[in-house]
């Protein structure tokens, strides 16, 4: 028996899953998403909360959808006003492929995730 997906703000990792969901609905997150191809920005936004949720849980993709189904709370969550169909998930998933994939993932993650610049000062130390 598997145990349901409820939402526990107080968690750590439901707090984690928060962040990056937030991440995935930015209109940044959708320009970037938008750049990698001629696949609908609602859906891929929407198929990655879903895969984001399997992940973070290590379920089937086909249990979280129906946990989406069943729980308001998790739908509202996961900002997903409806809940595609698993069919969609996996259409998705088998039509890209796994470079573009990852630099879609790489996209997000860059533009939430900037690295500092790091400064050289040079020191002139005189010795007398």
């Amino acid at each position: 028996m598997k145990s349901p997906l409820i939402v526990d703000r107080e968690d750590t990792k439901w707090l984690l899953l928060d962040q990056v969901h937030s991440m995935t609905t930015s209109r940044r997150s959708k320009q970037e998403m938008a750049k990698q191809g001629p696949i609908s920005v609602q859906n891929t936004g929407s198929i990655l909360r879903i895969l984001l949720i399997a992940f973070f849980f290590s379920s089937e993709i086909t249990y979280v959808i129906d946990e989406l189904n069943k729980r308001k709370e998790l739908r509202a969550f996961a900002h997903l006003e409806q809940v595609l169909l698993a069919d969609d998930v996996y259409r998705f998933i088998s039509r890209i492929d796994e470079r573009r994939f990852v630099g879609l993932i790489n996209a997000l993650l860059r533009t939430h995730c900037r690295p500092q610049r790091r400064t050289h000062r040079t020191i002139i130390v005189e010795i007398v």
